[in-house]
């Protein structure tokens, strides 16, 4: 579909040449003029940034990737482009921009599909491009090529995405401000079906034994009844393990995360807790009213019934309840191991390509109930988005000249503004003697680049549970960072400015391999980087990463218990400078890097908070170390 109505684009573009002056152009005539363009590719030496594994998404040392889907828009503008200018022609669509590298951009037959070596620069040839008569600027557009990752969603959070518009069809010319990029989320609205079904079975066994029977004798008629007596599991008395698993099973009534790994963890856990539970709490049970007393007995007449045969009761109710999900087909139970038997189920909503923590459950008082919408500072599944995709980017005049330039595009002209851009003439505008044009600006990148490092103080870190027994002592790989969360993700302008008044995203990158939190010293800090659309001014930036709990023990973090296997987010932000010298946190072919610094697990949660309005203490320490321009490093996504 995208290649049909690339090709109606460009019929319309060719049938509007023919009558510009109606569609309100009326600079050259509406002619068409055969030209070289030269284009040049943001300068390695410059650097701009990274994304993902570099194993795999990796532009360095000149490794290029190549850039596909360019797309030009031609203005009459001899300045910067603004969002109301209006363009001369139909979106224009050239060949793309191949990976390889030549000492010349020409070979005698054809030119050269890729750029040229030391000046990244690229030249298209007269029969690949027609420029309209009276262009003087234009806006170029091109996207990084997709490396496939097996799945729709590794795939697309590996090379990231954002939604074009602007680019198709249109009735008439455009204005640069119809141009637009919008975050893709990762989810819609709604609970996914394996969220509805998980608290389909936690309830199952939260509710099973909500009551025991009992038999007691009624004093005043001298009669033996059998009456139903409501036994909760979180009321014992004298022996309160049954209460401690239910205060665990439903985290004390607060948020928690409802993943598939957390979900059969604690599944598991409860299991074989009870299977392993005999209570002999010697307490007979009787029930005394203002004008009754009940003794209860096990049969009419028989022996006492004790409290231990009630939480005894209970635990065998819960049991049952186990056997009859098993019977079911819902779980499975193998050497006291519990698991769903929908692998959908257990890999929820990492399939969805969500962060573990957004799926959260809340337990109500009476039940379990997944969270749909914002609910105590937690976000709803529809607010997380992918990273951006790396778009390559000009807003640029022109420059010309009447003459063939194939021959200033060789190795050794290594400066494009001293050895190539110099050969034109700048400020100039397209007319029908030309025959080459080159693009003043170097294609940017759209983005910007998160820098991040990540330590801990000290190799011994607490917990909420305030206690020195149980501090989490770490090792080289107790802790994998796996994600990064990022708020203040929004639509993006035609040149990539976020929009004012649009909706927050989070933006949501699992793509990090081979970084761990360890104690160590800030020259040794393990870093990770991630592309990330530029922010709105004057505004903080909060994130949260995501760690796994890797250590084989459980610890408490600010919202409950955080599992073996569990993964928890430590919260931060990343304030401008006071001295106003920056305007932004994230902007456009810049790097920010921040150093994250963690001293103690008491903040860590297990639900992702909502990154909009945190009303949560911090978990990191962040210092920014702001920088005035690229790094002198790339890695690029």
């Amino acid at each position: 579909m995208e290649g049909k109505l690339r090709h109606i684009a460009i019929l319309m573009a060719v049938l509007s040449a023919l009558s510009c002056e109606k569609q309100g152009y009326d600079g050259g005539n509406g002619s068409m003029v055969p030209v070289q363009l030269a284009v040049r590719i943001c300068p390695w030496d410059d650097g701009r940034a990274t994304k993902g594994n570099p194993s795999i998404i990796t532009e360095i040392n000149e490794n290029f990737r190549g850039i596909d889907d360019i797309t030009l828009l031609a203005f009459d503008t001899k300045t910067t482009i603004v969002g109301t200018d209006r363009s001369i022609f139909h979106p224009y669509f050239l060949p793309g921009i191949s990976d390889s590298y030549s000492s010349a951009a020409y070979n005698g037959v054809s030119y050269f599909p890729g750029l040229v070596s030391n000046n990244n620069a690229h030249l298209y040839g007269p029969t690949e491009i027609n420029l309209p008569n009276g262009t003087a600027s234009l806006l170029a557009y091109g996207t990084t090529p997709v490396v496939s990752a097996g799945t729709e969603v590794r795939t697309l959070h590996l090379n990231g995405a954002l939604t074009a518009t602007g680019f198709g069809p249109m009735g008439e010319l455009r204005t640069a401000s119809e141009v637009s990029f919008s975050p893709v989320p990762i989810y819609g609205e709604g609970i996914p079906t394996e969220g509805q079904s998980m608290a389909v079975i936690l309830n199952a066994i939260a509710e099973a034994a909500s009551y025991t029977t009992v038999c007691y004798y009624q004093v005043r008629s001298g009669e033996w009844r059998s009456k139903t007596v409501s036994i909760p599991w979180n009321e014992s008395i004298g022996d309160s393990r049954l209460k401690e698993y239910f205060q665990w099973f439903t985290n004390n009534g607060r948020l928690t995360t409802g993943s598939g790994v957390c979900t059969e963890f604690m599944l598991t856990h409860l299991y074989r807790n009870l299977s392993g539970f005999t209570s002999y709490e010697t307490s007979p049970y009787e029930v005394v009213t203002s004008n009754e007393f009940y003794e209860a007995r096990k049969t009419a007449g028989g022996e006492k019934l004790y409290y231990s045969d009630l939480y005894n009761g209970v635990k065998d109710l819960l049991l049952e309840r186990f056997q009859d999900l098993l019977g079911e087909g819902l779980i499975q139970i193998e050497d006291q191991t519990v698991s769903f038997s929908d692998p959908d189920l257990s890999d929820y909503p990492q399939s969805y390509g969500l962060p573990d923590g957004a799926a959260v459950i809340s337990w109500t008082g009476t039940r379990f109930e997944p969270v749909s919408e914002t609910l105590d500072g937690v976000a709803p599944l529809s607010s997380y988005c992918y990273p951006p995709r790396l778009w390559y980017f000009a807003n640029s005049t022109l420059s010309t000249s009447p003459s063939d330039k194939t021959d200033v595009f060789i190795s050794d002209n290594e400066s494009w503004q001293t050895d190539i851009l110099s050969t034109f003439r700048g400020g100039k505008t397209v007319h029908g003697e030309t025959k080459s044009v080159a693009i003043d600006d170097p294609l940017q990148y759209s983005c910007a680049l998160l820098e991040a490092s990540v330590r801990a103080t000290t190799s011994h870190l607490d917990d909420a549970d305030g206690s020195t027994s149980t501090y989490v002592t770490l090792t080289d790989d107790c802790f994998p960072v796996t994600g990064v969360i990022i708020g203040s993700q929004r639509s993006l302008n035609f040149d990539f400015t976020p929009q004012e008044d649009a909706e927050d995203y989070f933006l949501y990158d699992d793509c990090i391999d081979g970084v761990f939190l360890t104690d160590t010293d800030a020259s040794h800090a393990q870093v990770f980087h991630t592309l990330v659309s530029q922010t709105p001014d004057g505004t903080p930036v909060y994130f949260c990463l995501e760690l796994r709990n890797d250590s084989g023990s459980s610890f408490t973090g600010a919202d409950g218990i955080v599992l073996p296997g569990a993964k928890f987010y430590l919260l931060g932000n990343i304030e401008l400078p006071s001295d106003h010298s920056y305007v932004r946190v994230f902007e456009q072919d810049y790097c920010t890097r921040i150093n994250c610094i963690v001293s103690s697990l008491t903040e860590a949660r297990t639900a992702v908070p909502d990154l909009e309005h945190p009303r949560l203490s911090m978990g990191l320490q962040v210092n920014v170390n702001w920088i005035q321009s690229t790094p002198s490093y790339y890695i690029l996504y």
